[in-house]
């Protein structure tokens, strides 16, 4: 997802809660219909928050298998086997260590971990305040 579309994302996100908040003016306003309006307005905000994370993580796998090749082009080949070697034993899911070594980062990126927070708290209560652990890692709160 590059920038054009995220900005073009929150936009669309931003018109249809202005649009669905202007029908409260209405005299025939349906407190049940803008109920399940927010509902909408917030699927859309926690899938975008979930696609923006995972296409960041994507990016960074991307680099990881590039990572210590000096420059050089990867063959296709050699780009799978590098594919291969970040995944997990199981087959399952990536081996984010092995990514973090690669790229030489101890831990994940506060950025996308905050990304990570933020979708989870939002996914689990979004009409309530942000949750303890998202407050201790943009330090808010010690």
């Amino acid at each position: 997802m590059d920038l054009s579309v995220a900005k073009s994302v929150i936009a669309v996100i931003r018109q249809e809660d202005q649009r669905r908040n202007e029908a409260e003016r209405d005299p025939n306003f349906a407190y049940e219909q803008w109920l399940s309006d927010q509902a909408f307005v917030s699927e859309l905000c926690l899938m975008f928050l979930v696609a923006l994370r995972h296409q960041l993580e994507r990016q960074l796998i991307n680099l990881a298998a590039h990572a210590g090749h000096k420059g050089v082009d990867l063959t296709p080949t050699q780009y799978r086997q590098r594919m291969e070697t970040l995944r997990r034993k199981k087959g399952i899911g990536i081996d984010w260590n092995a990514v973090y070594r690669l790229l030489n980062v101890s831990t994940r990126p506060a950025p996308i971990e905050a990304l990570r927070l933020l979708a989870n708290a939002y996914k689990h209560n979004p009409q309530a305040q942000p949750d303890e652990e998202l407050l201790k890692h943009l330090g808010w709160v010690q």
